[in-house]
């Protein structure tokens, strides 16, 4: 009962804090103001550990007890069924701006989903989804290796991830990001005992602070950036890989050590809710502002944003039953 405090405590305000990090970046790429300088760039070079992390805590509680079967059925049912009904959403929104805003012949457009998904792993109208594939797939990776084998499969995932970000390879359905998912999903499963339950209580100060000092060396030594969806993590890609884990590690240990921000941990406890919706009402909202205001200036836009995407998440927040559990994965 305590670990499920714990978890709520700390590893979910983590969760909550990246997941809106994340939809504001995503509603600056859509404004045109992501990477011009603005304010958010410093905190993203802060927090460029953000999609790591999931990966990360996916591993310190993934199980690997029980059968195979029953382990991909409940994953499907977690990641693959929100990915195809959001995904299917998403693409109803997308096609209409599509025949009004493209000359494409009209069965190239309705085709554009599946083919999108195939070679991005997401399609346009939720491009976010990408990551449910691959964490889908990172999971039965681990959940398939023998666990003597696990330190084995972090040195061949390492390995390959960053042949095919040194060549650019990208595999379709977003099957690159496979490689540094697995990886940071064993980081997750090694790291646990030091940031959950007993041994975290017993473990050295010193070490504590050497990993918070390492992780503020990473941002003044170079410039820790990478795109995870295409594996392309810069170079070089085995340090960046190394800050990122040290970036999961900080801010747990942070995080543990500061009061219950209850907000954040509460989307954090429904981040799939808020991943799986964002990007809707900001597709919505910026193609239809758009069409209608082609010039709009881009902060008007990001204020405009900000407002209908936060307020849509918000009234799903107080009408929750609006969408069923089973399309969240919850049942």
């Amino acid at each position: 009962m305590s670990d499920k405090r714990e978890r709520a405590d700390y590893l979910d305000v983590i969760s909550g804090l990246l997941i809106i990090h994340m939809i504001v970046g995503h509603i600056l790429q859509f404004s045109g103001l992501y990477g011009t300088g603005v304010l958010y760039d410093n905190v993203s070079r802060l927090l460029f550990f953000f999609m790591p992390w999931f990966y990360f805590k996916a591993g310190m509680f993934i199980s690997r007890k029980g059968d195979l079967r029953s382990f991909v059925e409940k994953d499907a049912r977690r990641l693959l069924i929100p990915f195809v009904i959001f995904s299917i959403i998403g693409s109803v929104l997308y096609i209409p701006f599509q025949f009004l805003e493209s000359d494409t012949v009209w069965w190239k457009i309705l085709a554009s989903p599946a083919y999108e998904v195939i070679i991005k792993g997401s399609c346009n109208g939720n491009l976010a989804l990408w990551f449910l594939i691959s964490l889908f797939f990172s999971r039965l990776v681990y959940r398939l290796t023998p666990e003597r084998f696990l330190p084995l499969l972090l040195i061949v995932t390492l390995v390959i991830g960053n042949i095919l970000n040194y060549f650019d390879i990208k595999l379709p359905l977003a099957l690159s990001t496979i490689f540094p998912g697995v990886v940071f999903i064993l980081l997750g499963h090694y790291s646990k005992p030091y940031l959950y339950g007993e041994r975290l209580i017993k473990a050295k100060w010193g070490g504590r602070i050497l990993i918070v000092l390492l992780f503020i060396a990473s941002l003044f030594t170079f410039t820790p950036h990478g795109g995870c969806r295409t594996n392309n993590m810069g170079s070089p890609y085995i340090l960046w890989m190394a800050a990122a884990w040290i970036g999961c590690l900080t801010s747990t240990i942070i995080l543990r050590m500061i009061p219950t921000i209850t907000p954040l941990a509460y989307i954090g406890r429904h981040s799939m809710k808020y991943y799986v919706l964002h990007w809707l009402p900001l597709f919505l909202a910026s193609h239809t502002i758009r069409y209608f205001y082609p010039d709009i200036d881009p902060y008007v836009l990001t204020v405009a944003l900000i407002s209908f995407v936060f307020l849509t998440l918000a009234l799903f927040t107080w009408r929750a039953r609006w969408i069923p559990a089973a399309w969240l994965g919850e049942r």
